[in-house]
């Protein structure tokens, strides 16, 4: 495979189960970085210098573990693969290879496989630190870093201010964080007969789990020897910290060692079947049921084979449980969780709902079942959770106006994609509660586009008019509308009660956008003052929606996607900016090329990629294969974050620090830059989009011929085998 694609930090190769790995360089590695190990049920970050963070998220999220470092990353060949990382080093005359894996399915620990060659020490050791830190919710939390370079004075003054304030904020965020973690400090008891030290938390979680805005440690932490022989185990308490040691004698002058440990969580009447689980784990099995849950076969774009394979791994490795809520789902992730302790939102669930129903169906469906348990009795949505399934607006986004529609959206494909009528059933009264908040709650504004309440998609939109109470009051947003207009009668299908009202608010929002032309694109709404946002800037966001919903004329569709082809595609060497031009933005909270004021989004690039696939669908693969990783790392090779995992939006060409990420008072997404669930659902919706695969009542299918770049190709997944070709043009 190309060491470009790798950019600065290393090779992408093969394992010994044929399965992509990521070989890191020691010699590029000059800041903290990591990987994502999980299943079904747990999840770890693996760093560079060999060190774990183990986090629990079934009562919250919870930080267990504090890393201990390996040694220096330049000493160690580093390996990041399906679910597991590897670590070697040569200490001496000992070399010591690390492997920490996570078993496919719902295990909630990890395995830790050492093998040792050379001349083995009397003793070998393996420890773990423990300091739980709660990640309650916090608002801004951005520490200050500097402006960015196209600030201009009164901007900079601006900043310097914004980022001053959320630096206080998260200061004492932190330190409620820590003094919480008081609470769940971890008291250590050594079981001799299971071989393990259990780590019970000085206030443990009720049972049953109820609602709480704290997170709490589901039951207990566990550190457990896998071998035959008896370990010696050793734990200690220190304030917060807690340290243990499982010790394992080797036979003198012996020359190889496999050992083996676990660590996880669990509750107290489930431990000792855990610990004999990952006894029993087979490596090759696990990456045996890894493979199967999405192969593409595509000769034409080997980057795409093996970045989808990639992109599903971390789709569903990323999976966790929220006890409360009684679902299994797949937070968002990145800063918005690991920074905010924030789990939503539903939009984001829907977005990972659509690929993730082909890896992982029962998967979606859980997630899709959150989803329904925060529709509100009014049929509006809570914007996240948070803590152990705390339904929360997060503070500013008290009326999103958009979660109705990505709601109808995931049910409706996935019903349709998984043949899953039960879950309609149990859809069905929260689908029609969404449905009525829509039209009655959210319903149009003075234009006759669904009006954008506190944000839609873009939740800054808010920040692109000039007065804020008034958008608020009575802005318009043509995302809402386009995607109403493709949503509403595919979700009339599955909802005939409401199906022809469903049908008529549909077809007056195509009228109204008719409306919103402005030439070469679609205005991006109204401010709620009478003028229009987007009249002299191409908003991709709702203009792709526009190419999806086939809306305006075929010439004026024509015209749309060459404007977007020319003006946020080609400029770009990573996929498309979500503008083409940067826009004033209210008090500089966003600057130019950043986040949404220009920035490139994931789940737009994909928009992009099936809008465009509908009107020119070689230009729509080649959208795509901008957006690769391998891309990215071209283009940005000194850029770690995106070239194995990445955040929602990458920074412009156009901007400051291209190819990296944003940082505005409240997210700092720089700081926790990969692990995000639209980075990796982004991609495949994007694939199956340009592929011609879509849902409709007959299933999930290939209704379209793929463009002529792709060639033949074949895709199986957990839930279908889908295949096809280009068509003939002698035809």
């Amino acid at each position: 495979m190309a060491a470009r694609d790798g950019g600065d930090f290393g090779e992408w190769e093969r394992d010994e189960d044929g399965l992509a790995c990521f070989d890191l360089r020691a010699s590029a590695v000059r800041e903290d970085v990591w990987h994502q190990i999980g299943n079904d049920r747990i999840t770890a970050t693996a760093h560079a210098d060999g060190s774990v963070t183990l986090y629990a998220w079934e009562e919250g999220l919870v930080r267990l573990s504090l890393p201990a470092p390996l040694a220096d990353p330049a000493a160690l060949r580093t390996r990041f693969g399906f679910g597991w990382a590897q670590w070697t080093l040569d200490a001496g005359p000992v070399r010591v290879t690390r492997r920490v894996w996570a078993p496919f399915g719902e295990t909630t620990g990890l395995r830790i496989d050492v093998s040792l060659e050379g001349e083995l020490p009397a003793v070998f050791t393996e420890r773990w630190r423990f300091a739980p830190l709660p990640l309650l919710v916090g608002g801004l939390m951005s520490r200050r870093v500097c402006p960015p370079r196209t600030a201009t004075p009164r901007e900079r003054v601006l900043w310097e201010t914004m980022l001053g304030a959320s630096t206080i904020s998260r200061v004492l965020t932190d330190a409620v964080r820590r003094a919480l973690g008081w609470r769940l400090r971890l008291r250590p008891r050594i079981d001799s007969a299971l071989g393990a030290v259990l780590l019970e938390p000085a206030s443990p979680s009720p049972e049953p789990a109820r609602r709480s805005l704290l997170p709490r440690i589901p039951g207990l932490v566990f550190v457990a020897g896998l071998g035959e022989a008896a370990p010696i185990l050793r734990a200690s308490a220190r304030g917060r910290r807690t340290d243990v040691e499982i010790e394992v004698a080797l036979a003198p002058r012996q020359q190889e060692a496999r050992l083996s440990f676990a660590v996880g969580f669990s509750r107290h009447a489930e431990v000792s079947k855990v610990v004999a689980d990952l006894r029993a784990a087979s490596a090759r099995e696990s990456a045996s049921r890894w493979q199967r849950i999405w192969r593409l076969e595509m000769p034409s774009a080997p980057a795409l084979e093996r970045e989808t394979s990639w992109h599903a791994l971390y789709l569903r490795s990323a999976q966790v449980r929220d006890t409360v809520l009684g679902c299994r789902y797949l937070p968002q992730g990145s800063a918005y969780a690991y920074i905010h302790g924030l789990q939503g939102a539903p939009r984001d669930y829907a977005i990972a709902s659509l690929p993730l129903a082909l890896v992982d169906p029962a998967g979606a469906r859980d997630l899709l079942r959150l989803c329904l348990r925060l529709v509100r009795h009014d049929g509006s949505l809570s914007y996240a959770h948070t803590g152990a399934g705390f339904p929360t607006s997060a503070g500013i986004h008290a009326a999103p106006s958009d979660l109705p529609l990505f709601l109808l959206w995931a049910v409706t494909d996935y019903v349709w994609a998984a043949s899953d009528r039960a879950l309609l059933d149990e859809a069905r009264p929260a689908l029609l509660r969404a449905w009525r908040h829509l039209r009655e709650g959210v319903g149009v504004g003075p234009h006759g586009l669904l009006r954008a309440g506190s944000g839609d998609w873009n939740d800054p939109i808010t920040a692109f008019a000039p007065s804020r109470r008034a958008f608020h009051r009575h802005g318009e947003s043509s995302f809402n509308s386009a995607m109403a207009a493709y949503v509403l009668p595919r979700a009339a299908e599955l909802l005939p009660e409401v199906g022809p009202s469903m049908r008529g608010l549909a077809a007056d929002l195509r009228e109204a956008m008719a409306g919103a032309w402005a030439g070469q694109w679609f205005v991006r709404g109204y401010d709620g003052a009478g003028g229009a946002i987007g009249g002299d800037h191409l908003f991709l966001d709702a203009n792709a929606f526009c190419l999806i919903a086939r809306l305006g004329t075929e010439e004026q569709r024509r015209a749309l996607a060459g404007a977007i082809v020319s003006r946020c595609c080609d400029p770009s060497p990573i996929g498309p900016t979500i503008l083409d031009h940067p826009h004033p933005v209210r008090a500089g909270l966003l600057p130019a090329g950043w986040d949404t004021n220009g920035g490139v989004w994931a789940f737009i690039c994909a928009l992009t990629v099936w809008g465009l696939a509908l009107h020119d669908p070689e230009q729509a693969f080649r959208c795509l294969q901008k957006q690769t990783l391998a891309a990215h790392a071209r283009a940005y090779p000194h850029v770690w974050y995106g070239i194995w995992s990445g955040p929602d939006a990458y920074n412009a060409h156009f901007g400051d620090r291209p190819g990296e990420t944003y940082v505005q008072p409240a997210t700092p997404m720089r700081e926790f830059p990969v692990m995000n669930s639209n980075a990796h659902a982004g991609p495949l919706l994007a694939l199956l989009k340009a592929l011609g695969v879509e849902a409709t009542p007959k299933g999930v299918g290939v209704y379209r011929p793929p463009p002529r770049a792709a060639g033949a190709w074949r895709l199986t997944t957990t839930l279908a085998r889908l295949a096809g070709a280009p068509a003939d043009p002698s035809r």
